[in-house]
């Protein structure tokens, strides 16, 4: 506790200052209290609560002021990013076990608001970068604290979310975001339904944008297969979209790696990240759609999947043959 503290008071006195190593050294109060929450025993976890408390309460006052020049803006910035982050190592710390989930359930509404004040403040600036990448991880940490009941949440965080997944200018935060996404798929399961066509047109589009980094487009894939867990025979209407954006992620996997050279180790990541998110996808679709035992299926899921059957099976042929090549 006297260690965060001493940390708090040394960021405060710092974080404010005009010059570059002043906000270095607020920046690393706040990684140190970060390390500090990590390394924490497991019967630190009611301190842990009160950092959550505290970083809000600092959130909140960063949140409220007003700079008046653009360096004061990009410092308030800055702060706000990096008290995020607190948020999120220390909500993830908490989300261990059911002791810190107990610990850390009175303040999800809190927390919550101020991803959204963090997130509606960006979009009112046209701003991104930092504040929107911490905060939608914060939320992503908060999923894991709140399981079933982050649904709740759903209704305000779905329009931001859907925001940073359409934004490819802003292409960090369209990755975080991506991710952010399945650990509230995970969190909430079949009750992402309502907002399931929201967040499925802004994966196809971005998916489908040239002007969105290639980086991001494999983690849509496995993100696919996230929200189909979670929708289950849900999924259904949107089988028709995912198949052909399968295959084609399949064969450009295939074409990038017949034409690459053996040292290019660029191309190979990317294949490796396409072939990853290609399975991902399969297993989410094929486990997510498949009635459970005992229930009969349903016919046109049935019939869908068996449609998508061959091209999955040609993928993993595929996939296997290049292994057995490479060893």
């Amino acid at each position: 506790r006297d260690a965060v503290a001493a940390l708090f008071a040394l960021a405060d006195r710092t974080a404010a200052s005009p010059d570059a190593a002043s906000a270095r050294a607020a920046s690393s109060a706040y990684e140190c209290i970060n390390e500090v929450v990590r390394a924490s025993p497991a019967d630190a976890a009611p301190l842990v609560g009160q950092l959550v408390q505290a970083a809000l309460q600092k959130l909140a006052a960063a949140l409220a002021s007003a700079p008046a020049t653009p360096d004061a803006r990009a410092r308030a910035s800055d702060l706000v990013a990096l008290l995020c982050g607190v948020l999120t190592v220390a909500l993830q710390r908490l989300a261990g076990d059911d002791a810190g989930r107990a610990i850390a359930a009175p303040h999800a509404d809190a927390v919550m608001e101020a991803v959204l004040a963090v997130l509606a403040s960006a979009a009112a600036d046209a701003g991104g970068g930092g504040p929107v990448e911490e905060a939608l991880l914060t939320a992503g940490a908060l999923s894991y604290v709140a399981g079933p009941r982050f649904a709740a949440y759903l209704p305000a965080f779905t329009p931001r979310l859907v925001a940073a997944l359409a934004n490819v200018a802003e292409w960090q935060a369209c990755q975080v975001a991506v991710g952010v996404l399945g650990d509230a798929a995970r969190a909430v399961d079949a009750a992402l339904a309502p907002h399931a066509d929201a967040v499925m047109a802004a994966l196809l589009a971005t998916l489908q944008n040239p002007a969105a980094r290639r980086e991001v487009k494999p983690l849509i894939l496995s993100a696919f297969g996230d929200v189909a867990l979670a929708l289950g025979g849900g999924f259904g209407p949107y089988v028709g979209h995912v198949i052909p954006v399968l295959a084609s992620a399949a064969a450009l996997a295939a074409s990038t790696a017949a034409a690459a050279p053996p040292d290019d180790d660029d191309a190979i990541e990317y294949v490796d990240m396409l072939r990853h998110g290609v399975c991902e996808a399969y297993s989410g679709l094929f486990n997510g759609l498949s009635p459970p035992a005992g229930t009969a299926p349903d016919p046109a899921l049935a019939a869908a999947l068996a449609a998508a059957a061959p091209a999955a099976l040609d993928f993993c042929a595929d996939v296997a043959s290049r292994a057995d090549g490479a060893d």
